[in-house]
């Protein structure tokens, strides 16, 4: 029986944080790094869809400019907005610190950030390639119908983030109890998303 290639990467999304909280004693900031950086892939990504969609309808060049646009205003505010959050939690956490012992943290002697940035970027052309170039996906969208999805989800997330921020303003959690709900929240975000958006 094939497996739907949906659930692999949604187990995948998933089960690396969830590796590094356990097993490699990954902080909340650590964990959000990571899903961070999969979710810039995957926002990389859309113009690579893009570009396909190009390739068989000209005319939607202006409206993938325009789609784009939009969608990386909401796609960075949401970045900014995480960061935020994160300092509600952790008020003297220094960002840049942060990054660069995510990037330098050894295991088995190879720092992680020269396996990490890899396997995000092939797992996700990987994917790309096969629900994506290989369904011929290009011919079925249009640009709007390719970025209305991703746009909606952006909003989304700035609205999380928001909420995430007015709730770590007025009541204290642990670490845990946070890098519990950030992957729960992941989790269901992703499945639900997973199987509306176009692949």
């Amino acid at each position: 029986m094939r497996v739907n290639p949906a659930y692999i990467q949604w187990i995948g999304d998933l089960i690396i944080p969830a590796l590094g909280f356990i097993f490699w004693d990954w902080s909340l900031y650590f964990i959000l790094l990571f899903i961070l950086l999969d979710m810039i892939t995957k926002e990389v990504i859309m113009h690579a869809k893009a570009y396909q969609v190009v390739k068989l309808h000209p005319d939607g060049k202006r409206h993938w400019f325009k789609k784009s646009a939009v969608s990386t205003v909401f796609f960075v505010s949401f970045l900014l907005l995480v960061h935020v959050a994160v300092l509600q939690v952790f008020p003297t956490l220094k960002f840049t610190s942060e990054w660069w012992r995510f990037w330098t943290y050894e295991d088995l002697g190879i720092q992680q950030g020269y396996v990490l940035f890899p396997l995000l970027a092939v797992s996700g052309y990987m994917q790309f390639k096969q629900s994506f170039v290989l369904t011929n996906m290009a011919a079925k969208l249009t640009m709007s119908e390719l970025w209305s999805p991703q746009i909606k989800l952006n909003v989304w997330r700035v609205l999380a983030a928001s909420t995430w921020i007015g709730v770590a303003r007025f009541i204290y959690l642990d670490e845990s109890v946070w890098i519990g709900l950030v992957l729960g929240v992941v989790a269901v975000y992703q499945w639900i998303t997973l199987f509306r958006q176009p692949n």
